[in-house]
């Protein structure tokens, strides 16, 4: 998919749809492997979580995939700092789409 965006949307849209987010989950994975740098380095992607941020949708989406993706390029881990009322580090080590979006949206 060219536009990574759009699997973060689709995850969030579906809910309890297994069948779409077991298909965006290997979509996600397809695109890591493609994006993925040749080379990690020290880089930690921060994400507003603010509400002015949450409102409008295609933003926040694009905001999540680029986090994950410069997330899976770091070499302090697969983690991401979100920030709204607090900071937070949020672990994304060895786990789907789907769950990461959770946890970066639980927050």
């Amino acid at each position: 998919m060219q536009n990574p965006w759009k699997i973060i949307k689709n995850v969030i849209c579906a809910k309890d749809n297994r069948d779409i987010i077991d298909k965006m989950n290997l979509y996600w994975q397809k695109y890591l492997e493609n994006a993925r740098a040749p080379q990690k380095d020290y880089i930690i992607p921060v994400l507003d979580l603010s509400p002015a941020m949450v409102v409008d949708t295609r933003h926040l989406c694009v905001a999540i995939a680029n986090a994950l993706t410069f997330a899976s390029n770091s070499l302090f881990g697969n983690r991401v700092l979100t920030f709204s009322q607090k900071v937070v580090w949020v672990d994304l080590d060895k786990c789907p789409l789907n769950i990461a979006v959770e946890r970066i949206l639980g927050v």
